[in-house]
Protein backbone atom coordinates (compact mmCIF):
# COMPACT_ATOMS: atom_id res chain seq x y z
CA UNK A 1 0.00 0.00 0.00
CA UNK A 2 1.48 3.36 -0.93
CA UNK A 3 1.77 5.58 1.75
CA UNK A 4 1.09 9.99 1.46
CA UNK A 5 3.54 11.57 1.05
CA UNK A 6 3.35 14.99 2.70
CA UNK A 7 3.23 16.76 -1.45
CA UNK A 8 0.43 14.47 -2.00
CA UNK A 9 -1.00 15.27 1.61
CA UNK A 10 -1.00 19.05 0.74
CA UNK A 11 -1.80 18.81 -2.31
CA UNK A 12 -5.14 16.93 -0.69
CA UNK A 13 -5.26 19.88 1.76
CA UNK A 14 -5.12 22.66 -0.90
CA UNK A 15 -7.92 20.68 -2.73
CA UNK A 16 -9.70 20.46 0.37
CA UNK A 17 -9.62 23.91 1.07
CA UNK A 18 -10.98 25.44 -2.03
CA UNK A 19 -13.56 23.59 -1.56
CA UNK A 20 -14.71 24.90 1.65
CA UNK A 21 -14.15 28.29 0.42
CA UNK A 22 -16.39 28.28 -2.89
CA UNK A 23 -18.77 26.08 -1.19
CA UNK A 24 -18.54 28.78 1.90
CA UNK A 25 -19.11 31.66 -0.45
CA UNK A 26 -22.00 30.14 -1.65
CA UNK A 27 -23.90 29.62 1.33
CA UNK A 28 -24.16 31.43 4.42
CA UNK A 29 -25.31 27.71 5.70
CA UNK A 30 -22.13 26.03 4.78
CA UNK A 31 -20.36 29.07 6.12
CA UNK A 32 -21.60 29.07 9.18
CA UNK A 33 -21.98 25.17 10.07
CA UNK A 34 -18.48 24.09 8.75
CA UNK A 35 -16.44 27.54 8.38
CA UNK A 36 -17.17 29.20 12.07
CA UNK A 37 -18.49 25.79 13.79
CA UNK A 38 -22.28 26.91 14.46
CA UNK A 39 -24.86 24.26 15.38
CA UNK A 40 -26.88 24.78 12.79
CA UNK A 41 -29.92 23.01 11.72
CA UNK A 42 -30.49 22.40 8.24
CA UNK A 43 -34.21 22.36 8.22
CA UNK A 44 -33.91 25.45 9.97
CA UNK A 45 -31.06 27.82 8.66
CA UNK A 46 -30.96 26.86 5.00
CA UNK A 47 -34.63 27.88 4.92
CA UNK A 48 -33.56 31.80 6.60
CA UNK A 49 -31.05 31.53 3.96
CA UNK A 50 -33.18 31.29 1.38
CA UNK A 51 -35.14 33.94 2.50
CA UNK A 52 -32.11 36.25 2.90
CA UNK A 53 -31.27 36.08 -0.58
CA UNK A 54 -34.78 37.19 -1.85
CA UNK A 55 -34.97 40.72 -3.64
CA UNK A 56 -36.46 43.29 -0.56
CA UNK A 57 -34.05 45.20 1.15
CA UNK A 58 -36.06 44.72 4.53
CA UNK A 59 -36.30 41.46 6.17
CA UNK A 60 -38.43 40.72 8.99
CA UNK A 61 -37.68 37.63 11.43
CA UNK A 62 -40.00 36.52 14.63
CA UNK A 63 -39.05 33.41 16.06
CA UNK A 64 -38.92 31.97 19.59
CA UNK A 65 -35.81 31.97 21.73
CA UNK A 66 -33.43 29.17 21.41
CA UNK A 67 -33.67 28.82 17.49
CA UNK A 68 -29.85 30.85 16.68
CA UNK A 69 -31.10 33.83 14.79
CA UNK A 70 -28.32 35.91 16.52
CA UNK A 71 -26.04 33.49 15.68
CA UNK A 72 -26.92 32.97 12.07
CA UNK A 73 -27.82 36.47 11.11
CA UNK A 74 -25.57 38.48 13.52
CA UNK A 75 -22.88 36.90 13.66
CA UNK A 76 -22.91 34.53 10.82
CA UNK A 77 -24.09 36.70 8.21
CA UNK A 78 -21.70 39.52 9.54
CA UNK A 79 -18.87 37.57 9.00
CA UNK A 80 -20.00 36.41 5.82
CA UNK A 81 -20.46 39.78 4.13
CA UNK A 82 -17.18 40.58 5.12
CA UNK A 83 -15.09 37.78 4.00
CA UNK A 84 -17.32 38.37 0.48
CA UNK A 85 -16.25 41.99 0.52
CA UNK A 86 -14.08 43.71 3.27
CA UNK A 87 -15.12 47.33 2.02
CA UNK A 88 -18.77 46.22 3.63
CA UNK A 89 -19.63 48.49 6.57
CA UNK A 90 -22.02 46.49 9.19
CA UNK A 91 -24.27 48.15 12.32
CA UNK A 92 -25.77 45.72 15.34
CA UNK A 93 -28.28 46.99 17.76
CA UNK A 94 -29.98 46.32 20.74
CA UNK A 95 -33.01 47.53 22.85
CA UNK A 96 -29.73 47.84 25.34
CA UNK A 97 -25.98 48.71 24.05
CA UNK A 98 -24.35 46.67 26.57
CA UNK A 99 -25.95 44.03 25.14
CA UNK A 100 -25.10 44.78 21.61
CA UNK A 101 -21.12 44.14 22.78
CA UNK A 102 -22.86 40.79 23.38
CA UNK A 103 -22.95 41.02 19.05
CA UNK A 104 -19.17 42.19 18.38
CA UNK A 105 -17.61 39.97 20.95
CA UNK A 106 -17.96 36.77 19.00
CA UNK A 107 -17.14 38.36 15.78
CA UNK A 108 -14.25 39.55 17.24
CA UNK A 109 -13.02 36.45 18.41
CA UNK A 110 -13.47 34.49 15.22
CA UNK A 111 -11.25 36.92 13.20
CA UNK A 112 -8.45 36.37 15.68
CA UNK A 113 -8.58 32.69 16.92
CA UNK A 114 -10.43 30.63 13.53
CA UNK A 115 -7.47 30.29 10.93
CA UNK A 116 -10.39 29.32 8.13
CA UNK A 117 -10.88 33.01 8.21
CA UNK A 118 -7.58 34.26 6.73
CA UNK A 119 -8.39 32.18 3.35
CA UNK A 120 -9.76 35.78 3.16
CA UNK A 121 -7.96 37.72 4.19
CA UNK A 122 -9.87 38.58 7.66
CA UNK A 123 -7.25 40.49 9.79
CA UNK A 124 -7.81 42.79 12.64
CA UNK A 125 -7.61 46.50 12.00
CA UNK A 126 -8.36 49.66 13.38
CA UNK A 127 -10.10 50.44 15.60
CA UNK A 128 -10.50 47.02 17.61
CA UNK A 129 -12.72 48.00 20.56
CA UNK A 130 -15.67 46.01 22.60
CA UNK A 131 -18.04 48.79 20.73
CA UNK A 132 -16.31 48.88 16.82
CA UNK A 133 -14.10 47.36 14.82
CA UNK A 134 -12.19 47.51 11.58
CA UNK A 135 -10.97 44.60 9.34
CA UNK A 136 -7.63 45.94 7.35
CA UNK A 137 -8.81 46.63 4.02
CA UNK A 138 -7.64 48.83 0.68
CA UNK A 139 -10.52 51.61 0.88
CA UNK A 140 -10.93 54.31 3.33
CA UNK A 141 -14.20 54.78 4.91
CA UNK A 142 -15.14 56.58 8.37
CA UNK A 143 -17.27 54.19 9.27
CA UNK A 144 -16.18 50.85 11.04
CA UNK A 145 -16.55 47.20 9.85
CA UNK A 146 -19.15 46.37 12.05
CA UNK A 147 -20.58 48.71 14.71
CA UNK A 148 -23.11 48.82 18.00
CA UNK A 149 -25.73 50.80 18.86
CA UNK A 150 -28.78 50.55 21.32
CA UNK A 151 -32.07 52.10 21.59
CA UNK A 152 -31.10 55.84 22.83
CA UNK A 153 -27.67 55.69 21.30
CA UNK A 154 -27.05 58.64 19.41
CA UNK A 155 -26.62 58.09 15.81
CA UNK A 156 -23.84 59.94 14.21
CA UNK A 157 -23.89 60.65 10.51
CA UNK A 158 -22.58 57.32 9.30
CA UNK A 159 -23.73 54.64 6.27
CA UNK A 160 -23.96 51.31 6.65
CA UNK A 161 -24.79 47.97 4.00
CA UNK A 162 -25.85 46.14 6.28
CA UNK A 163 -28.31 47.40 9.74
CA UNK A 164 -29.10 44.33 12.36
CA UNK A 165 -32.35 45.51 14.76
CA UNK A 166 -31.83 42.40 16.97
CA UNK A 167 -34.16 42.15 19.24
CA UNK A 168 -35.02 45.99 19.71
CA UNK A 169 -38.56 44.98 22.05
CA UNK A 170 -37.69 43.24 25.42
CA UNK A 171 -39.46 42.61 28.17
CA UNK A 172 -39.15 45.75 29.19
CA UNK A 173 -39.94 48.30 26.83
CA UNK A 174 -42.91 46.00 25.50
CA UNK A 175 -45.21 47.01 28.34
CA UNK A 176 -45.33 50.69 27.94
CA UNK A 177 -46.61 52.58 25.08
CA UNK A 178 -44.38 55.20 25.97
CA UNK A 179 -40.85 52.82 25.80
CA UNK A 180 -43.03 51.17 22.30
CA UNK A 181 -43.03 55.01 21.27
CA UNK A 182 -39.55 55.21 21.49
CA UNK A 183 -38.51 52.10 20.07
CA UNK A 184 -40.28 53.33 16.86
CA UNK A 185 -38.81 56.90 16.49
CA UNK A 186 -35.48 54.93 17.14
CA UNK A 187 -35.71 52.89 14.21
CA UNK A 188 -37.00 55.08 11.90
CA UNK A 189 -33.86 57.09 12.34
CA UNK A 190 -32.08 54.46 12.02
CA UNK A 191 -33.08 53.85 8.65
CA UNK A 192 -31.65 57.15 7.65
CA UNK A 193 -28.17 55.02 7.87
CA UNK A 194 -29.00 52.50 6.08
CA UNK A 195 -27.21 52.65 2.15
CA UNK A 196 -30.28 53.02 -0.38
CA UNK A 197 -29.29 49.67 -1.79
CA UNK A 198 -28.24 48.09 1.79
CA UNK A 199 -30.42 45.21 3.59
CA UNK A 200 -32.00 45.98 6.89
CA UNK A 201 -32.77 43.00 9.27
CA UNK A 202 -35.43 43.13 11.66
CA UNK A 203 -34.65 40.25 14.47
CA UNK A 204 -37.52 39.61 17.18
CA UNK A 205 -38.44 36.87 19.90
CA UNK A 206 -42.07 35.85 20.05
CA UNK A 207 -43.28 36.36 23.67
CA UNK A 208 -46.79 34.38 23.19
Amino acid sequence: MQLLTEQNRSELETIFEDYEKKEAEKSLFYFGKYILGFDLDESVHQEWEITLKEGKSLKLYLMPRGHYKTTFFTIANTLHGLCLDKTKRFLLANAVFDNAKDFIAPIKTQIERNPKLKWWGLEPGEPWSTEEISIKRDTIHKEPSVSIAGIGSQLPSQHHDVIDWDDLVNDKNKTHKEYIDKVISWWKDSLNLLEPNGLGIMLGTRWH
